[in-house]
């Protein structure tokens, strides 16, 4: 019976709450906002230098390698050798460069991202607090299964306050 009542209980107040819940896309936000743009910018520039210099070394291992097989028939068996692993060690040079370059470019774009997601939900915030909000959930277009015509979508105020905050 307790069980009875508390359940008429909160579908009375649903529709009261129902009205006091706004969402925000961060991801689209991180588009906008004229921050995000610049970090964008940034990143593209760091992934085009980790880029070039991984393809510096590969491009030094496609020339060794040519050399190589050009002069294979006149070396002798020790200068073969070395050839091959001088080969062999910039091959591993260049593996462990591309995996240094990805792990350096994840992490600074971790660092970023999470600066940015901060700063927003810190924004997210003082909007759900000033416009009264009893919820705001963050919500992504392939996250979002269905919103009611009532419930806010306040991103664009956010990337307005937070061009405005962060410019």
């Amino acid at each position: 019976m307790r069980v009875l009542v508390a359940c008429c209980l909160f579908l009375l107040s649903f529709p009261a709450f129902a009205g006091s819940i706004a969402v925000v896309d961060f991801q689209k936000a991180l588009t906008e906002i004229s921050e995000g743009k610049r970090v964008e910018a940034e990143l593209n520039v760091l992934m085009t230098q980790k880029q070039g210099e991984v393809q510096q070394l590969q491009l030094q291992l496609q020339n060794q390698m040519t050399q190589y097989q050009q002069q294979q028939a006149l070396l002798s068996a020790e200068a073969k050798a070395e050839k091959e692993q001088a080969i062999m060690m910039l091959q591993q040079q260049a593996q462990e460069a591309a995996y240094t370059a990805e792990g350096e470019f994840q992490k600074v774009y971790g660092q970023k991202m999470e600066e940015l997601i901060n700063k927003m939900r810190a924004v997210a915030e003082e909007i759900g607090t000033e416009k009264k909000y009893e919820l705001v959930f963050e919500t992504t277009e392939s996250g979002l299964i269905y919103k009611a015509p009532g419930v806010d979508d306040i991103t664009s105020t956010v990337v307005e306050k937070y061009n405005t905050k962060h410019p």
